[in-house]
């Protein structure tokens, strides 16, 4: 079971991208984008302050969806 919670890593990518016109040397455009990946963790249960009674209590949350 994933946990919707735990990261396991999270990685960050900013990329910039301008260009110039030719004639003035002037920048024309330019566009910024970031994008953000994570790898979630298994659940560790038991391992797990939040996971009792046999299931996930983080936020009121139930992961078994009862």
């Amino acid at each position: 079971m994933i946990c919707p919670y735990n990261r396991k890593a999270q990685r960050n990518v900013f990329q910039w991208e301008q260009t110039f016109d030719e004639a003035t040397g002037n920048a024309k455009a330019c566009q910024q984008s970031t994008i953000d990946t994570f790898e979630m963790m298994e659940c560790p249960r038991e391992g797990y302050a939040v996971w009792y009674e046999g299931r996930c209590h983080y936020a009121a949350f139930n992961l078994e969806n009862e």
